[in-house]
């Protein structure tokens, strides 16, 4: 009975599409959702001015929005950005003060490159390729380590900031590190994605058999997200039915 009730289920999903079958570019237009991101959000709107528009909202990076044009080929579907990256800005120290008396602990003032405080960058003591003590910055961007005779470098990273290599020294008791962010737009430089009714799937993605996939990454067209839900959650309830 399960298997009916299931094989029902995916009928009436194929049938619900079959108008879609012979996919052109006017029904790719829409927005569509990404599926697969807990905790973010993400979304690509393909205009029918050939113009597309990409949102990624992710937690503890800034938001961002890209723009640009698509076009099919075939069976594939091309976006081409209109921003290009910029040139990496690598981050940087400077050493405060010589050598004093008491050289038992070293002083970190961490910022970014627009001179704000930086809260919860990691500072890691290493020797070699082993950690020997951690801290993090506080909401001034002050952090304070003992000096540690073994150790060999101090790497400061955390979040969406490029990672710093500090060599220890014994002329320096005290550090302005400025950091630079990763720099993680999505520029779309003749991106190549695959589709099928109704879904959009990124480069790292590729369509399955089925139309449904609970477990295959897609971004979904907004107008069926409804529609998977329900159908998701009646697949749970056959599947952990007892009849």
């Amino acid at each position: 009975m399960k298997f009916y009730a299931l094989l029902s289920l995916m009928m009436a999903s194929c049938f619900g599409f079959s108008q879609e079958e012979n996919l052109g570019t006017p029904s790719l237009i829409g927005k569509y959702v990404a599926s697969h991101y807990y905790g973010d959000f993400r979304s690509m709107e393909l205009k029918s001015d050939s113009t597309f528009e990409y949102f990624d909202s992710n937690g503890m990076l800034k938001d961002q929005t890209s723009y640009g044009i698509w076009w099919v080929e075939g069976n594939e579907l091309y976006l081409d950005g209109y921003d290009r990256p910029k040139p990496t800005v690598e981050p940087s120290y400077e050493c405060q003060c010589g050598e004093t008396e008491s050289n038992d602990s070293l002083n970190f003032l961490i910022i970014d490159e627009y001179h704000e405080p930086l809260f919860q960058v990691a500072c890691v003591v290493n020797h070699e390729d082993s950690n020997l003590y951690y801290a993090s910055s506080d909401f001034d961007g002050l952090l304070q380590i003992p000096m540690i005779d073994s150790a060999t470098h101090i790497d400061i990273k955390g979040g969406p900031w490029l990672r710093i290599a500090i060599p220890m020294t014994d002329t320096c008791c005290s550090y302005t590190v400025t950091l630079t962010e990763i720099d993680q737009f999505h520029y779309f430089n003749r991106e190549v994605w695959s589709f099928i009714p109704g879904k959009l799937y990124d480069p790292d993605d590729h369509p399955t058999a089925f139309w449904y996939d609970a477990d295959k990454p897609y971004y979904l067209k907004e107008e069926l997200v409804p529609f998977v839900r329900f159908f998701h959650n009646m697949n749970y309830w056959i599947r952990h039915s007892r009849f």
